[in-house]
């Protein structure tokens, strides 16, 4: 706009000059028209010193309000930058503590590891003498199924035997069934000892193995025999402690009762809480951090300052200060200065003016002058008193619009500067005891975390790690192989063969009779067919010397 001004103000003194010599160039008979063509105010009377010196102004427009409040941000972005390097030893002290925490937890779990390797070798051992077990079993139970199937031959042959001499007999074959029983009689007494023998056999085996075994097996939950027998120090292992003792740990240091191991076992309780291993490795005393003294002296050593921190720096501050002063500038005269006319002369006037005047002149030099000034006047107002009056509407517009925001722009600035020295003076007095509750806070959190993976590690390994429900499985699939596949099985046998026996001592006497019935039936028989063969002459004779 001042180019433009300066150019305008050439221009028109320019154009002065040339309508000045024509006035003194014009013939005398047209000067009175020549003299109406006044020159006086042809120049730019607006002025923009005011505007352009005014100091307040010049400090907005040096000011920049937006590059100060990220500096003031990039000093707030920078506090977590700086407590990470002041908190670098202190955290990296803490991670050192918590690995040497880790290695030390590893060397405790070895004597866990121990254990747990020595049962998986004992059993490994066991499974591989399993089949070998299961062979002599398999022998053994054939065998049975063969001497019970051989005893039910037997016993079915003998009474076939004793049903068909009793068939014989009552079908009229009383030779033939007197025969049939004495060979009935005669098997019975053969083979009644040998079936004696497998009966007392199986009985001997069968009874003891129900009462001796499978009923302590059974004795739940107290399992009282069961417990008396394997956990009494002496009776099935010379070191003292039970079962469980002996084969977890070697030794009776640590006593595991098998009555307490089969009841949670069947719950499907956590190995750990079930065999003791508290005894060998405490997770409760490896899991407390509040004993991790190390560690909670470089947590002690977690602190930052923050005191030193500046975001209303001398050089900001001053900066708002200027920005402040700039906004108590008086915009409504610079915009009643330029609320007037561009040039001195309306120039839009002035060229009709002077197209007037030539108009009324008939020489035609001097017409074809004051024509051209005309001519140049008008191409002075299009192209440099217009836009001058374009620019100085822009910059009253622009004024108004400054005017406006000046107030709120003041507002802003004298918030800015009032938070800034709050936030520096809180800073100052308060920064040490807010550093303080932070790192506190940190510690507490980071405690926290240590407290939650303590309780998960506790919970996990009462309840949820390394259940123990198969070992409970494999007991109750031992004693039902044993005392329902093998002892029922053998104690059904003896108890039918006894009944069997019995029978046959029953029937052993009764055969007897037949036999002696048939006999003597027979006889009966032989003799009243004797009788019916002799003469009546005789009989009648035989009877009257009979008759007393």
């Amino acid at each position: 706009t001042g180019e433009l001004i300066a150019e305008s103000q050439e221009r028109l003194a320019d154009l002065r000059l040339q309508v000045d010599a024509f006035r003194r160039q014009c013939p005398s008979r047209y000067r009175p028209l020549c003299d109406t063509v006044d020159t006086a105010g042809l120049e730019v009377v607006l002025r923009l010193d005011a505007l352009v010196t005014d100091e307040r102004l010049a400090k907005i427009r040096d000011s920049n309000l937006s590059l100060e409040a990220q500096q003031a941000r990039k000093e707030f972005r920078l506090i977590p930058v700086q407590v990470e390097k002041e908190t670098r030893n202190a955290r990296n002290g803490v991670k050192q503590q918590l690995v040497r925490r880790k290695e030390v937890l590893y060397d405790e779990i070895w004597s866990l590891d121990v254990v747990a390797r020595d049962l998986a070798y004992k059993t490994e051992d066991a499974r591989s003498k399993v089949p070998q077990m299961i062979r002599r079993l398999s022998t053994l139970d054939k065998w049975r199924w063969f001497i019970g199937f051989g005893s039910t031959m037997l016993v079915m042959v003998i009474w076939l035997v004793l049903i068909s001499g009793i068939s014989c007999g009552c079908c009229g074959s009383e030779d033939r069934a007197i025969h049939i029983l004495i060979v009935f009689v005669v098997l019975i007494c053969l083979f009644s000892v040998a079936l004696w023998g497998v009966a007392l056999g199986a009985l001997l085996v069968g009874g003891h193995g129900e009462v001796f075994v499978c009923r302590p097996l059974y004795d739940g939950p107290e399992f009282s025999a069961l417990t008396r027998l394997v956990d009494q120090p002496g009776v099935l292992f010379e070191k003292r402690g039970g079962f469980f003792s002996n084969l977890l740990y070697g030794n009776s240091t640590m006593d595991v009762p098998v009555r307490d191991v089969l009841q949670t076992c069947k719950e499907n309780g956590s190995t750990y809480s079930t065999f003791r291993l508290k005894e060998i490795f405490d997770v409760d005393e490896a899991s407390n951090h509040r004993k991790w003294d190390l560690v909670h002296v470089e947590l002690e050593h977690l602190n930052v300052n923050i005191t030193n921190l500046q975001f209303l720096t001398p050089e900001l501050q001053q900066h708002l200060q200027a920005l402040l002063f700039g906004t108590t500038a008086n915009l409504t005269d610079h915009r009643n200065q330029l609320s007037g006319q561009v040039t001195g002369k309306d120039v839009p006037s002035f060229a009709d003016q002077m197209t007037s005047v030539a108009n009324h002149i008939t020489d035609q030099s001097t017409l074809s002058q004051l024509d051209t000034l005309a001519s140049i006047t008008r191409q002075l107002l299009v192209s440099h008193v217009q836009p001058l009056e374009q620019h100085k509407a822009d910059l009253v517009y622009q004024l108004t619009a400054l005017e406006m925001q000046m107030a709120p722009l003041q507002r802003q600035v004298n918030q800015s500067l009032s938070h800034l020295k709050t936030i520096q003076y809180f800073i100052n007095n308060q920064g040490s005891s807010i550093a303080y509750e932070k790192s506190q806070s940190y510690n507490k959190r980071l405690l926290s975390y240590m407290d939650q993976y303590r309780a998960h590690v506790l919970k996990s390994t009462q309840n949820n790690v390394a259940p123990c429900q198969p070992v409970w499985n494999l007991y109750q699939a031992m004693r039902l192989l044993f005392c329902r596949h093998m002892m029922d099985p053998l104690n059904g046998f003896w108890f039918a063969t006894v009944w069997c026996l019995l029978l046959f001592s029953a029937a052993t006497p009764l055969c007897l009779k037949l036999i002696e019935h048939y006999k003597q039936f027979k006889q009966n028989i032989s003799l009243l067919n004797s009788h019916s063969s002799e003469s009546p002459s005789e009989t009648l004779m035989i009877s009257e010397q009979g008759t007393p």
